[in-house]
């Protein structure tokens, strides 16, 4: 298995932002040295970073703090989503399975060993990571998932007027090689004009993939603004050291009945 971290994103949003947003510090270390740690922690050396034409700066970063991994880099030349930045690194991952990384997210209680094992025994082509619990005005930032009483994806819906319940969806995925076939031919999202993670898992359930949830973390902040920022610092002031390491999630009832 692979590891694809997309920090091609900009930080336009981010007022005073110089460089990418996934090289700022929660709690002293940066977003991306976080997923290059989760991916070396999963057993995932080889690591795959999309970075965008002036993406210098993460280039230089991750290889400073990436003792262990093999890092390969693709290029984004422009801003098109997360699935067009996916498709980039497509020549890289080859037929591999690969875990799939924003860099503009931080993670609390996060537990990916317990991910990756159901991804094994389950053999679904795509598992999104989901935080239960969430009120819907943080939904709305992400994306809603509604799925059957077995945990199988049967809708997504990006940045929804209406969630379709408590569950907010993530970026951290994990997806067989066969998931890639769909991305070939996906079409821009007739609203947003970009290529959306949501339509990409989307295309994998309609060509008969079979796509699945799990309670992915205790906390998730999608880093787009100054204030998203400082309320992720803050949460992690908030809260003991346990809940940034891994495995510190409770059971299945306590993250919303989903594996």
């Amino acid at each position: 298995m692979k590891g694809l971290i997309l920090a091609a994103g900009k930080g336009v949003r981010m007022k005073g932002l110089k460089g990418s947003k996934c090289l700022l510090p929660v709690r002293g270390t940066s977003l991306l040295e976080r997923h290059i740690g989760r991916l070396l922690g999963m057993g995932i050396d080889d690591i795959i970073i999309v970075v965008g034409p002036r993406g210098g700066d993460v280039v230089r970063h991750a290889r400073m703090s990436s003792a262990g991994a093999r890092l390969r880099f693709a290029v984004q030349p422009a801003p098109a989503g997360i699935a067009d930045a996916v498709r980039c690194a497509v020549p890289l991952l080859g037929k591999d399975d690969f875990a799939l990384c924003l860099g503009d997210e931080m993670f609390y209680g996060d537990r990916p060993m317990e991910m990756l094992r159901f991804f094994s025994e389950t053999g679904a082509h795509c598992i999104c990571g989901v935080v239960p619990g969430e009120p819907a005005e943080e939904i709305r930032k992400c994306y809603t998932v509604m799925t059957d009483n077995q945990g199988n994806l049967l809708a997504l819906e990006e940045k929804p007027r209406q969630p379709f319940n408590e569950f907010k969806g993530t970026g951290f995925c994990l997806f067989r090689a066969e998931a890639l076939g769909p991305l070939g031919v996906l079409q821009p999202n007739p609203e947003s004009g970009q290529y959306e993670l949501c339509d990409w898992v989307a295309a994998c359930i309609g060509a008969g993939l079979q796509c699945k949830v799990f309670a992915f973390a205790e906390r998730e902040f999608n880093i787009n603004t100054r204030e998203d920022y400082e309320n992720a610092e803050k949460y992690g002031r908030q809260e003991p050291e346990s809940a940034e390491k891994n495995n510190s999630v409770g059971s299945a009832e306590e993250m919303g009945g989903l594996p």
